[in-house]
């Protein structure tokens, strides 16, 4: 899978599963955009990212059932991949999801 040029906006992306699907974006060559709650699980996340090769992440500090979050998903609608880990659904940006459907 080519990535190259495109962004993926992950939803706990710093720790567990999603961290698993953002290392397989970052390996891709996706650009990525991590949302995180815990501030110790950022920064190791950051800390393999870069120590792995690859363009440290932007971070986001949010929790999916805050309206900050609804403005970030809005935001990365120009995203080629969301992954919401509120049950791990991944979305093609051509099928339309909102959160009352989640």
């Amino acid at each position: 899978m080519d990535m190259q040029g495109r962004t993926a906006f992950i939803t706990g992306g710093v720790s567990g599963i999603g961290l698993g699907v953002a290392q397989v974006f970052a390996e891709a060559g996706a650009s990525l955009i991590l949302s995180y709650r815990n501030e110790a699980d950022r920064v190791a996340a950051q800390r393999w990212f870069v120590e792995s090769g690859f363009t440290s992440p932007r971070f986001v500090k949010l929790d999916v059932t805050d309206r900050a979050f609804r403005r970030a998903r809005r935001r990365s609608r120009k995203s080629a991949y969301s992954c919401e880990q509120r049950g791990c659904q991944c979305v093609r940006p051509d099928r339309r999801s909102t959160l009352r459907r989640l």
